[in-house]
């Protein structure tokens, strides 16, 4: 997250349960990154001019290579 809110939902026909809100500085999806697991809730943008990083499997991988800290931050 760069900047503003995320709810992270689980979607049920017409319900939503609202798992997390996340903010500026925390992650979401990472296990689909790592793994190539299938997402098992959906994220909503829950603030104006919300911002987030998109990250792909091999920039994933050049992160922690580069920095193994990263990994640890997730």
């Amino acid at each position: 997250m760069l900047e503003g809110k995320i709810d992270i939902v689980k979607i049920n026909g017409a319900s939503k349960t609202l798992i997390v809100t996340l903010g500026k500085g925390e992650f979401f999806g990472e296990m689909a990154v790592i793994d190539g697991s299938s997402r098992s809730a959906s994220a909503i943008a829950a603030a104006p001019n919300t911002r987030v990083m998109r990250i792909n499997h091999a920039r994933f991988v050049y992160l922690v290579s580069q920095q193994p800290a990263f990994a640890l931050m997730i």
